[in-house]
């Protein structure tokens, strides 16, 4: 045992496993780093990396001004619809949700529908009803929006001019 013990441990001080200046996160820790903050709401399995959803929110943010199809549809990562919406002229004006979240900085961006979902599911965040997704609901033919009722969990495809739909951004970290 000792012989075994003798050969690992040059091992572990040669890989560098002094991991004191690595911060690890949980599902409903506050992260804040670097002007960043917000609340955990997944992690990777090392727990050094995730997703923050915003401390705040707004409901004073239309989807959109104008009714049109902009491809914005991943379900999954949110971040690749900021990057359609902001290629499209005059994006800040035409889409004030999108505005709202990348006035947090440039990491910000409108969570798609699975990511809604999984802060939902998370259950650590105060959430009052209806909040916006970034994803486009592409079953409808004017395009609506994927929103979810985060109190009843229920699901809707809404028109992109609806008021009174709130907004919280996201980041990874």
């Amino acid at each position: 045992m000792k012989h075994l013990l003798l050969i690992l441990l040059p091992l572990v001080v040669a890989c560098g496993c002094d991991k004191n200046d690595e911060t690890y996160y949980a599902v409903g820790d506050i992260y804040s780093h670097d002007g960043k903050e917000g609340i955990v709401v997944s992690v990777s399995q090392n727990g050094l990396h995730g997703k923050i959803v915003s401390t705040d929110e707004t409901e004073e943010c239309l989807w959109s001004v104008e009714e049109v199809v902009t491809g914005a549809n991943d379900e999954d990562d949110g971040m690749n619809n900021m990057k359609i919406i902001r290629s499209i002229d005059g994006w800040r004006e035409t889409y004030p949700a999108f505005a709202w979240c990348a006035d947090k900085g440039e990491d910000w961006y409108l969570p798609a529908i699975n990511e809604l979902r999984t802060i939902r599911d998370a259950k650590i965040v105060a959430l009052s009803e209806k909040y916006w997704s970034s994803t486009e609901y592409e079953k409808q033919p004017d395009a609506g929006v994927n929103t979810i009722n985060m109190l009843y969990g229920t699901e809707y495809a809404t028109r992109k001019n609806q008021q009174y739909i709130r907004v919280r951004a996201m980041a990874a970290f």
